[in-house]
């Protein structure tokens, strides 16, 4: 059964970017990456930079990330991928949730809008989970349940973040099963006495994560760590080997 390629969410490299964009794609090839996952520039010389040296490193993009604040630029985000051959676009938040369960149902409305939109355009649309959909829960009903009963499964995948699974307070490898026919994309990432860790370094079980997603044969997953201590190259670089010695990807 074929094996997903490893993209890095370049967030984990945010202190050098945009300034230092050559030297991180290099970093990212060099640890043995296939490819990155990096949103549109806004500025049109970082975007010229950005796929100038993904070029030069013969590297995919994997995906893009917008915010659900930033709904103006679908269009160009859906341009930009097609541009580089991508299919995947993953969005975060759910706007203002304020209202409560009622926020969410505006939101279910805006995102089965955009998925077929962006299903039209041969793109993969999905929602990154953080662990407030798990948290905010209504007569029973948590957000997250909201977002996944409510959407249209045609058109509206997700891309669970493994870290913020484990936060939300479940357990990461049963959720993924329960839930996997509604995986577009995955973000590994690894949590640690409640703090972010490089991937294998943490507590979620990364065989058992691949065992469920394994029936799915995703073309991507991505490493993603929001916050590091230690040099982002050497963050992206463990969770790389990690991934190739422990699990086989």
């Amino acid at each position: 059964m074929p094996k997903p390629r490893v993209a890095c969410q370049l967030i984990v490299f945010r202190e050098r970017l945009p300034a230092e964009m050559e030297s991180v794609l290099k970093d990212v090839k060099d640890a043995g990456y296939a490819g990155v996952e990096y949103g549109l520039a806004e500025d049109p010389a970082v975007l010229q930079r950005f796929e100038a040296a993904l070029k030069e490193q013969g590297l995919a993009l994997s995906g893009s990330h917008m915010s659900y604040y930033k709904l103006d630029q679908f269009e160009a985000h859906l341009a930009y991928l097609k541009r580089h051959g991508s299919k995947l676009l993953m969005i975060s938040t759910t706007g203002d949730r304020k209202d409560g369960a009622a926020s969410y149902r505006r939101a279910v409305k805006e995102l089965n809008a955009r998925g077929r939109q962006a299903a039209d355009a041969g793109v993969r649309f999905c929602y990154h989970n953080h662990s407030w959909e798990f948290k905010e829960v209504f007569d029973g009903v948590s957000g997250m349940d909201i977002l996944l009963q409510e959407t249209d499964p045609r058109y509206v995948h997700f891309c669970f973040d493994t870290y913020w699974l484990a936060d939300g307070g479940v357990d990461v490898v049963q959720y993924l099963r329960t839930y996997r026919e509604r995986i577009g994309c995955l973000h590994l990432k690894d949590r640690k006495a409640g703090t972010f860790t490089e991937v294998g370094a943490g507590e979620i079980d990364w065989p058992g994560v691949f065992r469920a997603i394994e029936p799915l044969n995703l073309p991507w997953v991505v490493t993603e760590k929001d916050r590091t201590e230690t040099d982002p190259a050497l963050s992206a670089r463990q969770s790389r080997a990690y991934l190739q010695t422990a699990v086989g990807v």
